[in-house]
């Protein structure tokens, strides 16, 4: 989910914490998240990324996915993994 082309970045370090790039898997927004309570907490950057959307992807964590019931919400899971790994295929080349 942080495929990146950039080789000299400053972010490097910390690229699945700080960098500035928004990235997506189709419409679905790539964020930060780390247990705890700080800037990069999951209940900071999730909540406003999920808003109005179907789910987000978070780094380290994998999909998360809201919906008004199960089947809806479940499909929304399967629909981004199915992005994922159709976007996996293209950057492989498979």
């Amino acid at each position: 989910s942080m495929y990146c082309t950039e080789t000299d970045c400053r972010h490097d370090d910390a690229c699945s914490r700080t960098c500035p790039v928004p990235r997506r898997v189709g419409d679905v927004p790539i964020v930060p998240g780390e247990v705890g309570t700080g800037r990069y907490a999951l209940a900071r950057t999730v909540p406003p990324a999920i808003r109005g959307k179907r789910g987000v992807i978070v780094y380290g964590h994998g999909v998360f996915c809201a919906g008004e019931s199960f089947p809806e919400t479940f499909d929304s899971l399967a629909s981004i993994e199915r992005s994922c790994l159709s976007r996996y295929r293209e950057l492989v080349g498979g």
